[in-house]
């Protein structure tokens, strides 16, 4: 076991070929309310501006808060190697206490992270807690353009674990954020499952005693856009 850094979050990002999307990403979780956190990018052998856009934020952010000097940090593979190994990278990369997932297409609410280290804190019989999600086409200007109502397929409390016992699935991996022990003790993702490896992981988590639980607020929002039909690569 690691020596992780009590209140410090760790929000693991990941990306193959984003740079339409990456720099509001990036913005939204520096925007968090909670300003405890570090952000490790896993670059999966991009082949655009990606990194060129993450480096150019990351310098912005320093300057405007010097604390963040060493805790926004980008790892670039050597070459594309598919949807779980980065996240499993990352995850060894990370320090703090909790960690917590983001796509590099998608935003968080400004108070994402401060509600759900809340709710852990207390609530410490529970490790994992992700949040409701809308989805949309576009955001510009601060407004988000076809935003959809809340999925129905997030469940909470108790129902959770019936769902995942009889093969379904109701928690959004992009919304989630736990302890860091879950990963320390649990292992990471299962590479050969590709996209499905994020249902895997749950599953294996709440299966081995995990206690998990919903926010029932809309704390992230889904980008759609034609790219995700190639979700076997990267992000």
């Amino acid at each position: 076991m690691i020596n992780r850094e009590k209140n410090l979050v760790s929000i693991i990002i990941t990306s193959y070929n984003r740079e339409k999307y990456i720099k509001e990403c990036l913005e939204s979780i520096l925007a968090q309310t909670y300003q405890d956190i570090e952000i490790i990018l896993v670059d999966d052998c991009s082949t655009d501006r990606t990194l060129e856009i993450f480096y150019e934020f990351q310098r912005e952010a320093v300057e405007k808060r010097p604390e963040m000097k060493d805790r926004i940090i980008a790892v670039s593979l050597p070459r594309n190697v598919g949807y779980a190994g980065p996240l499993t990278l990352g995850m060894f990369l990370s320090k703090g206490e909790f960690i917590a997932i983001q796509d590099s297409d998608d935003l968080s609410h400004s108070k994402r992270i401060e509600k759900q280290v809340s709710y852990l804190n207390a609530n410490p019989q529970y490790e994992l807690v992700g949040t409701l999600f809308s989805s949309f086409y576009n955001y510009k200007n601060g407004k988000f353009f076809g935003i959809r109502r809340p999925v129905s397929w997030i469940k909470f409390d108790e129902e959770i674990y019936k769902v995942y016992q009889s093969g379904g699935h109701c928690i959004c991996h992009g919304t989630t954020l736990f302890r860091g022990s879950v990963f320390d003790q649990h292992g990471g993702f299962t590479r050969k499952l590709g996209k499905e490896a994020d249902f895997e992981f749950l599953q294996k988590c709440i299966n081995n005693g995990v206690k998990a639980n919903n926010l029932p607020e809309v704390l992230y929002y889904y980008r759609r856009h034609p790219e995700q039909m190639s979700k076997q690569k990267g992000d």
